[in-house]
């Protein structure tokens, strides 16, 4: 936690948006595995 305290706004900006991209990342992937997995379930029944 404290090597956080001297970082510069551009660096915190930065972060923010590396941070940003990762969750929008991350909830596609999320939700494209949970639609081929509900894909498959309705394939089964």
């Amino acid at each position: 936690m404290t090597s956080f305290s001297r970082s510069t706004p551009m660096f915190s900006a930065h972060s923010r948006l590396r941070h940003a991209v990762a969750d929008t990342f991350a909830m596609v992937v999320y939700c494209t595995v949970v639609n081929m997995m509900i894909e498959i379930f309705f394939s089964l029944v």
